[in-house]
């Protein structure tokens, strides 16, 4: 059976079932940003918000970090940085961990094809999507729907983890 527990970093209890698919994914979001608020708001923590927000808007965007660091005026070792200091991983390695944590949502909550969702999720090719699935969770994303249709939990933890 698929190990099913989930990791605090991510602030992940938000998949009674009372929230489906989208919407806990979206909450997770808004649970995650709204820790920001919490927080002391200096100038780094309001960076970090703002690519917070930028990169969560559409998943399917493919920037880059000198794109993402110029449209928030900074540069990008300091956004590096503040990744690292703020989740224990890169930009980008945030960014795969926000892409599988929907992709694993919307395998367990919706009938959607898995080359669907791998566009849902911003990776173009299905087999590089697989492969990344795969890895992060130790099982391929058919194997992961199948193990999780009816349960109660959104998402499992990654097999490995970036810190």
């Amino acid at each position: 059976e698929l190990l099913v527990r989930i990791k605090s970093q991510i602030l992940i209890h938000f998949c009674d079932q009372q929230y489906q698919q989208d919407d806990s994914f979206k909450l997770k979001n808004r649970l995650l940003l709204e820790n920001f608020s919490t927080e002391s708001t200096s100038d780094d923590q309001v960076l970090i918000k703002k690519a917070c927000h930028y990169l969560l808007e559409d998943l399917t965007t493919q920037t880059t970090l000198n794109k993402l660091s110029r449209l928030l005026n900074t540069n990008r070792n300091n956004l590096s940085r503040l990744f690292k200091n703020k989740f224990g991983m890169g930009t980008f390695s945030w960014i795969r961990e926000q892409r599988m944590m929907k992709a694993a949502n919307l395998l367990a909550f919706t009938d959607r094809t898995v080359t669907h969702i791998c566009h849902e999720v911003g990776y173009e090719d299905s087999n590089n999507f697989s492969t990344s699935f795969k890895k992060f969770f130790g099982v391929p994303p058919k194997q992961y729907r199948k193990e999780m249709t009816g349960s109660k939990r959104c998402v499992t933890e990654p097999k490995v983890r970036n810190k």
